[in-house]
Protein backbone atom coordinates (compact mmCIF):
# COMPACT_ATOMS: atom_id res chain seq x y z
CA UNK A 1 0.00 0.00 0.00
CA UNK A 2 2.71 2.73 0.75
CA UNK A 3 4.92 1.52 -1.98
CA UNK A 4 1.58 2.04 -4.58
CA UNK A 5 1.34 5.37 -2.94
CA UNK A 6 5.00 6.13 -3.09
CA UNK A 7 4.92 5.66 -6.69
CA UNK A 8 1.55 7.43 -7.62
CA UNK A 9 3.23 10.30 -6.08
CA UNK A 10 7.04 10.20 -6.69
CA UNK A 11 6.35 12.47 -10.13
CA UNK A 12 4.88 15.15 -7.60
CA UNK A 13 7.65 14.72 -4.95
CA UNK A 14 10.27 14.85 -7.58
CA UNK A 15 9.04 18.25 -9.06
CA UNK A 16 7.86 19.65 -5.84
CA UNK A 17 12.00 19.57 -4.40
CA UNK A 18 12.15 22.91 -5.89
CA UNK A 19 14.76 25.95 -6.02
CA UNK A 20 16.06 26.92 -2.84
CA UNK A 21 14.38 29.79 -1.66
CA UNK A 22 11.40 28.52 -3.54
CA UNK A 23 7.62 27.97 -3.00
CA UNK A 24 6.85 24.72 -5.33
CA UNK A 25 3.46 25.35 -7.87
CA UNK A 26 1.40 23.05 -9.97
CA UNK A 27 0.14 24.11 -12.97
CA UNK A 28 -2.80 23.52 -14.63
CA UNK A 29 -1.73 23.39 -19.03
CA UNK A 30 -5.01 21.81 -21.08
CA UNK A 31 -5.01 18.00 -19.60
CA UNK A 32 -1.26 18.13 -18.18
CA UNK A 33 0.05 19.88 -14.79
CA UNK A 34 3.49 21.10 -14.89
CA UNK A 35 5.82 22.27 -12.08
CA UNK A 36 6.73 26.13 -10.73
CA UNK A 37 9.01 27.68 -8.72
CA UNK A 38 8.07 30.70 -7.20
CA UNK A 39 9.46 33.55 -5.62
CA UNK A 40 8.02 36.30 -3.73
CA UNK A 41 9.61 39.21 -2.97
CA UNK A 42 9.75 40.72 0.34
CA UNK A 43 7.82 43.96 -0.07
CA UNK A 44 4.04 44.31 0.54
CA UNK A 45 2.35 45.48 -1.85
CA UNK A 46 1.38 44.39 -5.63
CA UNK A 47 4.33 44.04 -6.44
CA UNK A 48 5.67 42.86 -10.62
CA UNK A 49 5.92 39.76 -11.90
CA UNK A 50 8.25 37.81 -14.23
CA UNK A 51 7.56 34.16 -15.82
CA UNK A 52 10.77 32.61 -16.29
CA UNK A 53 10.94 29.79 -19.01
CA UNK A 54 13.91 27.49 -19.00
CA UNK A 55 16.14 26.13 -22.30
CA UNK A 56 16.54 22.75 -23.55
CA UNK A 57 18.90 21.92 -20.56
CA UNK A 58 15.75 22.12 -18.43
CA UNK A 59 15.75 24.05 -15.02
CA UNK A 60 19.49 24.72 -13.21
CA UNK A 61 19.66 26.57 -9.95
CA UNK A 62 22.67 28.64 -11.36
CA UNK A 63 20.56 30.30 -14.07
CA UNK A 64 17.05 30.43 -13.54
CA UNK A 65 16.99 29.93 -10.25
CA UNK A 66 19.60 33.09 -10.18
CA UNK A 67 17.56 35.06 -11.99
CA UNK A 68 14.49 34.70 -9.70
CA UNK A 69 16.71 34.96 -6.89
CA UNK A 70 17.79 38.37 -8.19
CA UNK A 71 14.35 39.84 -9.07
CA UNK A 72 12.99 38.90 -6.36
CA UNK A 73 15.47 41.20 -4.41
CA UNK A 74 14.72 43.76 -6.70
CA UNK A 75 10.87 43.72 -5.77
CA UNK A 76 9.89 41.35 -8.87
CA UNK A 77 7.73 38.10 -7.85
CA UNK A 78 9.21 35.32 -9.84
CA UNK A 79 7.72 32.38 -11.37
CA UNK A 80 9.89 29.25 -12.94
CA UNK A 81 8.00 27.41 -14.89
CA UNK A 82 9.15 23.68 -14.96
CA UNK A 83 7.85 22.48 -18.93
CA UNK A 84 9.62 19.43 -18.54
CA UNK A 85 9.89 16.97 -15.62
CA UNK A 86 6.12 16.53 -15.11
CA UNK A 87 6.31 15.34 -19.09
CA UNK A 88 9.24 12.67 -18.32
CA UNK A 89 11.88 14.39 -19.59
CA UNK A 90 14.89 16.02 -18.18
CA UNK A 91 17.01 17.48 -20.76
CA UNK A 92 15.85 18.03 -24.88
CA UNK A 93 19.44 19.02 -25.87
CA UNK A 94 19.64 15.43 -27.51
CA UNK A 95 15.96 15.31 -28.86
CA UNK A 96 14.58 18.88 -28.89
CA UNK A 97 11.24 17.44 -30.43
CA UNK A 98 10.38 15.85 -26.78
CA UNK A 99 8.47 19.29 -25.87
CA UNK A 100 7.46 22.00 -28.61
CA UNK A 101 7.54 25.37 -28.18
CA UNK A 102 4.07 25.20 -28.82
CA UNK A 103 3.62 23.40 -24.97
CA UNK A 104 6.38 26.25 -23.47
CA UNK A 105 4.08 29.18 -24.64
CA UNK A 106 0.85 27.08 -22.96
CA UNK A 107 3.03 26.72 -20.19
CA UNK A 108 3.98 30.62 -19.89
CA UNK A 109 0.53 31.39 -20.32
CA UNK A 110 -0.72 29.02 -17.40
CA UNK A 111 2.03 30.59 -15.28
CA UNK A 112 0.92 34.25 -16.76
CA UNK A 113 -2.91 33.38 -14.93
CA UNK A 114 -1.67 31.87 -11.84
CA UNK A 115 0.12 35.05 -11.21
CA UNK A 116 -2.60 37.47 -12.59
CA UNK A 117 -4.79 35.99 -9.86
CA UNK A 118 -2.43 36.24 -7.05
CA UNK A 119 -2.98 39.00 -4.10
CA UNK A 120 0.62 40.25 -4.14
CA UNK A 121 1.38 40.84 -8.13
CA UNK A 122 0.34 43.72 -10.38
CA UNK A 123 -1.81 41.47 -13.16
CA UNK A 124 -1.09 44.69 -15.47
CA UNK A 125 3.24 44.15 -14.76
CA UNK A 126 3.67 40.76 -15.49
CA UNK A 127 6.34 39.62 -18.20
CA UNK A 128 8.05 36.96 -19.27
CA UNK A 129 11.98 36.00 -19.92
CA UNK A 130 13.22 32.97 -21.29
CA UNK A 131 16.83 31.67 -22.18
CA UNK A 132 17.64 29.59 -25.42
CA UNK A 133 14.59 27.20 -25.60
CA UNK A 134 12.90 29.49 -23.11
CA UNK A 135 13.80 32.47 -25.18
CA UNK A 136 11.90 31.25 -28.16
CA UNK A 137 8.86 30.58 -25.62
CA UNK A 138 9.39 34.14 -24.41
CA UNK A 139 9.45 35.62 -28.20
CA UNK A 140 5.98 33.54 -29.04
CA UNK A 141 4.32 34.17 -26.18
CA UNK A 142 4.74 38.39 -25.81
CA UNK A 143 3.30 38.24 -29.81
CA UNK A 144 -0.19 40.32 -29.26
CA UNK A 145 -1.85 38.48 -32.30
CA UNK A 146 -1.87 35.01 -29.85
CA UNK A 147 -2.64 36.49 -26.51
CA UNK A 148 -6.55 36.54 -26.69
CA UNK A 149 -8.73 37.62 -24.01
CA UNK A 150 -7.17 37.00 -21.39
CA UNK A 151 -4.47 38.57 -19.60
CA UNK A 152 -1.07 39.73 -21.69
CA UNK A 153 2.21 39.75 -21.05
CA UNK A 154 3.35 43.44 -20.66
CA UNK A 155 7.33 42.76 -21.22
CA UNK A 156 9.52 39.46 -23.33
CA UNK A 157 12.80 39.43 -22.50
CA UNK A 158 14.35 36.62 -24.67
CA UNK A 159 18.09 35.65 -23.93
CA UNK A 160 19.63 33.96 -26.88
CA UNK A 161 16.47 32.81 -28.23
CA UNK A 162 16.50 30.51 -31.50
CA UNK A 163 17.38 31.70 -34.32
CA UNK A 164 14.58 29.52 -36.69
CA UNK A 165 11.49 32.01 -36.39
CA UNK A 166 11.07 33.91 -39.18
CA UNK A 167 8.36 36.85 -38.35
CA UNK A 168 7.16 37.56 -42.03
CA UNK A 169 4.17 40.11 -40.46
CA UNK A 170 5.74 41.23 -37.36
CA UNK A 171 2.84 43.20 -35.28
CA UNK A 172 3.03 45.57 -32.53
Amino acid sequence: MRLGLLLLLAPLLAGAQGLPGSESVILRVDAESVYGHLFRPAAKGRAPAMVIVHGFGGVSDAREGFWARELAAFGVATLVVESFTARGVGSSIDDQSRVSTAQGVRDAYAALGYLAQQEFVDPRRIGVMGMSWGGTVALRAADRRRQGDGPAFAASIPLYPGCVAQYRNPQP
